[in-house]
């Protein structure tokens, strides 16, 4: 991009507040997978938890900044869980937990940006920020309906404390990802691909866990003959799908001014599809595997072309995918 500076030397990154791990960051290499940078974050997430809890001085000079993004990587999850444990034990009210998601979705939002001290650009309140919100609110509503009533055996204490460990773990992962990608825009980095990589299958773990939300609320809906409130589920889908497409803006190589038109359209092909595995799976998991299908391969279809990286590699990765996904829709 044209605002970016050249590459930076370690010391530079350090003062800037970059979550890198030296032992790993030069393991990163451009033609890396998905999966083989995500291996890499999460052992740079396990050596970041020992620096922060082993004695004496720091290695790293921002660690403050890791502490933010981790205190708010904690503190979201828990209010959730209390929410649900103390407040509204009782609920599966979709609006009730619409809102409670929407207020923690603000408060992410409000807790990354404190989490990188205020140290963005104008890109980045579009572009990057919106990613953990839109995670934290598809997950709420999704173990608003995991969980529904009282948690009151112990398998499901269990369960509900495995589940909260793994939002909070995510969304840790994600933040760092979140704080990459702000700098990159900034500075030449080498854990720029790493945190692009995590931000598109973040992406695509949101669109999943909202399609089960929508498939397991649209159907009711339908039979009831709610039309009106079939017709607002749908724009709620169709604005969170356009916001989510737009944090991604980075890996479009388009104009400005077609950008949005383009996002758009990708929405609402999306918001189609959706509505057409709903109605024709008979669970709702299968249809938010069809369409978190859809989304990986239609995206990463766009951003592969695009950056010119489309090759055979990427070809059988997507027929992988899809024989796997259909496998298990013939399987249920």
């Amino acid at each position: 991009m044209d605002h970016k500076k050249t590459e930076q030397p370690k010391h530079k990154l350090r003062r800037d507040n970059v979550a890198v791990v030296a032992d790993t960051s030069d393991l990163l290499q451009s033609n890396d997978s998905p999966v083989t940078r995500l291996k890499i974050l999460v052992e740079q997430l396990r050596s970041n938890l020992q620096v922060l809890i082993s004695p004496g001085d720091k290695q790293f000079k921002d660690v403050p900044k890791r502490v933010r993004l981790m205190l708010v990587s904690f503190a979201v999850p828990l209010l959730f869980a209390i929410t649900k444990i103390y407040i509204f034990p009782l609920s599966s009210s979709l609006y009730l937990w619409a809102v409670v998601g929407t207020v923690l979705a603000v408060l992410t939002y409000l807790g990354v940006y404190w989490g990188v001290k205020g140290q963005v650009r104008t890109d980045s309140y579009f572009s990057v920020l919106p990613m953990p919100s839109l995670f934290v609110l598809a997950n709420c509503l999704f173990l608003s309906f995991l969980f529904v009533g009282a948690i009151n055996r112990v398998y499901l204490w269990g369960l509900f404390v495995l589940a909260i460990s793994v939002f909070m773990t995510f969304l840790y992962i994600l933040s760092l990802a979140i704080n990459i990608l702000n700098v990159s825009l900034f500075y030449t980095i080498p854990l720029s691909r790493l945190g692009e990589s995590v931000a598109f299958i973040s992406s695509i773990v949101t669109v999943f866990l909202g399609s089960y939300v929508v498939a397991e609320t649209a159907v009711p809906m339908i039979v009831a003959k709610s039309y009106t409130e079939l017709g607002l589920l749908g724009l709620f889908v169709l604005v969170s799908t356009f916001v989510l497409i737009l944090s991604l803006w980075k890996y479009f190589v388009v104009s400005t001014k077609s950008v949005v038109v383009s996002v758009a359209c990708l929405s609402l092909f999306l918001l189609v599809t959706l509505f057409v595995f709903v109605m024709a799976s008979p669970y709702a998991w299968i249809s938010a595997i069809l369409q978190g299908m859809v989304a990986y391969v239609l995206l990463g279809f766009i951003i592969h072309k695009e950056q010119n990286t489309y090759k055979k590699s990427v070809v059988i990765e997507y027929i992988v995918v899809v024989i796997a996904a259909l496998i298990l829709v013939i399987w249920a």
